[in-house]
């Protein structure tokens, strides 16, 4: 059974793909905060909820590239349950150009600690699929979880040929983003993986999920319980933007 979001998606691809071959420069950013409402997401020291740090980084986020030119939204702006299919859509309607959905993580060992950032392939290591796997619980939150059953192998590489063109963008965009957290925000970098994000599928441009660090890990989360720490996630994702705006309208004149 083919998966239900991959003939819209193709037909959104084709559209775009005629929008590429004109001059094309970066139009808007949605930026996702991960998780909200009767999900909290993830918790850790000093009493940080993952819903509610991940909406606060967005919303900085959004108000830096705003205030930069860059026309950026969040796709909820207050402790709200959206389905994981409600961000991508949103993502879409919006035209969006850029997407990136920001969580948080937490692990039993306090020791592990640092950024990493995935993207849409079937996962190569037993810890992206642990992360995709703890990432895509929400789904028994969903009334209508019968769109996700049919995620086989089949399915996978038919959402490869769609997304193809913006893996490329994706993958630089992560290896961007995981930089200007080390530098701004002083947060190591654990590297880009991939996996099997439901959140990421059907986004029809380029899409990272961005884990900005570890709510149970005590370096981490003095970066993550403070504003001032939070802002500078902000300004480092805000940053990956502005680069990847370069690269990728640089990239289109040649």
């Amino acid at each position: 059974m083919a998966w239900p979001i991959l003939p819209v998606l193709f037909d959104s691809l084709t559209a775009k793909g005629k929008a590429i071959r004109r001059l094309w420069t970066l139009g808007k950013v949605i930026l996702d905060p991960g998780h909200g409402g009767k999900d909290p997401g993830g918790k850790g020291n000093q009493g940080l909820i993952e819903k509610e740090v991940t909406l606060d980084i967005a919303r900085r986020c959004e108000a830096l590239l705003n205030a930069g030119g860059i026309p950026a939204l969040v796709t909820r702006r207050d402790d709200k349950f959206l389905t994981l299919g409600q961000r991508t859509r949103r993502a879409n309607a919006e035209s969006g150009d850029l997407f990136v959905s920001i969580h948080c993580n937490s692990y039993k060992d306090p020791m592990i600690g640092g950024a990493e950032c995935y993207i849409l392939k079937p996962a190569k290591s037993e810890r992206a699929i642990e992360v995709a796997a703890v990432e895509n619980q929400v789904v028994e939150l969903e009334r209508e979880q019968e769109q996700y059953e049919a995620l086989t192998e089949e399915n996978y590489i038919l959402l490869a040929m769609a997304t193809s063109q913006y893996l490329r963008d994706s993958e630089r965009w992560s290896e961007l983003v995981l930089e200007e957290l080390k530098s701004t925000a002083g947060i190591p970098s654990r590297g880009v993986d991939q996996a099997g994000f439901y959140v990421l599928m059907g986004a029809s441009m380029p899409a990272i999920l961005l884990e900005c660090g570890y709510l149970t890990n005590p370096e981490d989360a003095r970066v993550l319980g403070t504003e001032r720490g939070r802002q500078k996630i902000a300004e480092a994702i805000a940053a990956s933007i502005v680069k990847m705006k370069s690269e990728m309208e640089s990239a289109s004149r040649q």
